[in-house]
């Protein structure tokens, strides 16, 4: 009898082990599976899209950081100023492309110089086709002073064909507050539209 009882004392000890070890494998399975659930939950960052403020050409964007005038809005074959008496620049075109722009004045606010490339957007043409556009401030390097005072081209290049066939285009155009170089964006691991994505961002509209 002692030695029956032994043995079933020894398997009761066996498998109340084996039980205990296998409600602590799935106790630490679940508290694994929620931490991973928290932490993807942490990761995940809320798509950023800034609405764009309409303007017409005419109007002026005006805050404490610049002030810049919509004076028109054209189709241009060339894109050149005066540097001085003796010099010019020119934005760049490639050869059979034209240049789709508005242009106006803008004024630099700012306690510290605004570079060319703090300023980027994108042209949508007959709301289908897409281009980049470039911020082309007319000085003779790349760089706005504080208080300085320039006229720009806010411009892309489109094939010469289009000039005479479109029937709309859509500059949407924008800057970032600290006014730095405008990357982007790769949110939850899908690269994102950095037009969209800025701090502030505008839509001017030009028809036939």
């Amino acid at each position: 009898m002692e030695k029956k009882t032994l043995i079933i004392i020894i398997a009761i000890v066996v498998f109340a082990f084996i039980l205990g070890y296998i409600v602590g494998v799935s106790e630490r399975t679940k508290t694994s599976s929620f931490s991973s659930t928290e932490t993807s939950q942490k990761d995940s960052k809320p798509v950023k899209e800034t609405e764009p403020i309409n303007i017409n050409i005419g109007q002026k964007i005006s805050n404490s950081d610049i002030e810049m005038t919509l004076t028109g809005a054209s189709i241009k074959e060339e894109i050149k100023w005066s540097t001085s008496s003796y010099s010019s620049r020119s934005a760049y075109l490639e050869d059979g492309k034209v240049a789709a722009t508005f242009y106006g004045e803008f004024k630099n606010l700012r306690s510290e110089e605004i570079r060319d490339y703090a300023l980027e957007g994108k042209l949508i043409v007959d709301d289908k086709y897409e281009y980049e556009l470039s911020f082309a401030p007319h000085i003779s390097s790349s760089s706005i002073t504080p208080l300085e005072n320039v006229e720009y081209d806010f411009y892309a290049q489109l094939p010469k064909d289009i000039q005479n066939s479109y029937s709309k285009l859509e500059f949407i155009f924008g800057y970032n507050n600290d006014f730095k170089m405008i990357t982007t964006e790769y949110i939850n691991g899908e690269k994102q539209d950095k037009i969209k994505t800025l701090d502030n961002v505008f839509s001017l509209v030009v028809t036939k």
